[in-house]
């Protein structure tokens, strides 16, 4: 028997198969306890085949999340037209009006192929034949293709992070949902109890995931989740949701809509002038994966999904991106290290030792020496010098010695800047 899932799918399903009969009547004649969909059956016949849609559904024990968007498209055409469903197999004219609103009601190709595909299983089911349905082809018009208004370059990203640095349950989701490549419903979801520590890394359990049971993988994420777990007042509790609400009870989670309030306020602070969502950043994930060369089948797993064809939905890289790390690893173009800046790996301080620093700043927080390899590299060459002295005039001597210390000093009134800051 079908599950519930973690977007309640069954309860929105169940509420809309028992309004069926109402969806005859305009929304303003509805009872206010049934569905309140925009969309209204406009020829009263067609509601028997939505009722032998929801019998097949229950002999093929469906998902309910498939269930109900079978019956969100079906209810799209019966409320575009007012022909009975089995008049459009011999109606060509109305079902080129269909066809046309369908276009421009679902607005990505992604999305329109998914509702012509839906309609052509659910003709097969209803009429043993999809008919008309069988000569819609939906393609993207390559010259039409545009880059996504959303997509997160690797300095908005550190920014962001910077943004929540006093927030570290919000820098912790960001970082999760970019490494983890999940669902924001998957990781709200995550509770303590899922949590497996494997002290340098961790893997947390998802109770209900919309492709089955997975783990998130948390890395790069590890030092950030022990951070936050050190001050977060229900780690103990096992039964706790990972992320709580605002009130702190263990028995109910955030929602995206929370943590999307938030990246809202994030980006117009930062004035980046797009809309970044949880998605965006699961974008960002799948691209910076695919930037840092990860296969197909590597992001596949890490994200969980049963088949690598969501990659082309989700990975935003462009052959410029590309082009410019193949130039840097052959070594034909100087610049940022680590993918032309795509890297999110812990950062090591070479003078004090500490590891895990966040790869987001540019000094160790311990010691407050930079951690810039192209800054340390100037420093070790300062050192030779002074090691060379002894081998220097006096006057030449003297000069060095100079420039040497108004060096270091600069240094070092920088230094007690940042400790009285």
């Amino acid at each position: 028997m079908a599950d519930n899932d973690i977007y309640n799918s069954k309860a929105k399903y169940e509420r809309f198969a028992k309004s069926l009969d109402y969806l005859i009547l305009p929304i303003d004649k509805r009872p206010k306890d049934v569905y309140q969909g925009k969309y209204q059956i406009k020829n009263p016949s067609n509601l028997q085949y939505f009722k032998r849609l929801i019998s097949k559904f229950e002999s093929q024990d469906l998902s309910y999340i498939r269930r109900k968007r079978f019956i969100e498209v079906l209810l799209t055409v019966s409320y575009i037209t007012n022909k009975d469903f089995a008049e459009l197999q011999k109606n060509e004219e109305e079902s080129d009006k269909v066809a046309s609103q369908i276009n421009k009601i679902y607005k990505t190709v992604e999305s329109r192929k998914s509702a012509f595909s839906m309609i052509k299983r659910i003709w097969k089911i209803l009429f043993k034949d999809i008919g008309y349905w069988s000569e819609i082809k939906v393609q993207q018009d390559k010259s039409q293709q545009r880059q996504r208004k959303d997509k997160l370059l690797p300095e908005e990203y550190r920014s962001l992070l910077k943004y929540f640095n006093q927030d570290i349950e919000t820098k912790l989701i960001i970082s999760l949902t970019v490494e983890s490549l999940s669902r924001p419903a998957e990781l709200l979801s995550c509770k303590i109890k899922g949590i497996e520590d494997y002290q340098d890394y961790a893997l947390i359990n998802i109770e209900r995931g919309k492709e089955g049971l997975k783990k998130l993988v948390c890395i790069d994420s590890y030092s950030l989740l022990k951070q936050y777990l050190q001050q977060y007042q229900l780690s103990s509790n096992s039964e706790a949701y990972l992320f709580a609400n605002g009130s702190r009870k263990r028995n109910k989670s955030l929602t995206p809509a929370m943590v999307s309030k938030k990246l809202r306020r994030a980006c117009k602070d930062l004035q980046f002038n797009k809309s970044i969502s949880l998605y965006s950043l699961k974008r960002f994930g799948v691209t910076l994966m695919s930037l840092q060369g990860a296969s197909a089948n590597e992001i596949s797993k890490v994200a969980g999904w049963t088949s690598p064809k969501q990659l082309s939905t989700y990975d935003l890289s462009t052959q410029k991106e590309v082009v410019d790390i193949l130039l840097l690893k052959k070594g034909i173009r100087k610049g940022k290290e680590d993918n032309n800046g795509y890297s999110t790996k812990s950062k090591e301080c070479l003078y004090c030792g500490r590891k895990d620093i966040n790869f987001e700043l540019n000094d160790c927080p311990q010691c407050l020496r930079s951690l810039d390899p192209s800054k340390i590299r100037k420093q070790m060459e300062l050192l030779q010098k002074l090691d060379s002295l002894s081998g220097l005039s006096e006057v030449e001597n003297v000069k060095t010695v100079l420039e040497i210390l108004n060096e270091l000093k600069a240094r070092l009134e920088k230094v007690e800047t940042k400790i009285k800051g």
